[in-house]
């Protein structure tokens, strides 16, 4: 942030994302899981974030546009999918009411396996503790490495 504080082309970061998949040691890696995202935006520029899912800067108030954006340097770990199937499906049935009124449902092997990876690095001494144990995981997780 302090690199481009005074690059005023510059509206947001870009950060990497690994999104963890049922546990600690499988990410997905695809197109549908988004791979880089702005998650830090300048709080001089209108902007919106449709859905919560990305922003767009707003030239006028019906039109707007990706931020022009320099990358962090950084990667986000996501672990929004590491929990059980019915805690996911919890989560779903508590976020999805606000969004319409049809219930999705969890289950872990529906993803194409051929999206998930091993992951074999080192996760953030923070959530170190906070991760459950990868053996015992809801449904049938099998990474290509």
């Amino acid at each position: 942030m302090e690199k481009h504080l005074n690059n005023e082309s510059v509206e947001a970061l870009v950060f990497d994302y690994l999104h963890f998949y049922g546990n600690k040691n499988t990410y997905a890696w695809s197109p549908r899981w988004y791979r880089t995202a702005p998650r830090i935006l300048r709080n001089t520029i209108p902007a919106w974030a449709p859905k919560g899912l990305f922003f767009l800067v707003m030239e006028t108030h019906k039109q707007g546009r990706y931020p022009r954006a320099a990358h962090s340097g950084a990667t986000i770990y996501h672990y929004g999918w590491v929990r059980p199937e019915e805690q996911m499906k919890r989560k779903f049935d508590a976020v999805e009411r606000n969004w319409s009124n049809q219930q999705k449902s969890v289950r872990y092997e529906n993803v194409d396996a051929a999206v998930l990876k091993l992951f074999t690095g080192a996760h953030p001494e923070a959530v170190r503790d906070w991760l459950p144990a990868a053996d015992g995981c809801s449904g049938p997780i099998h990474p290509i490495a």
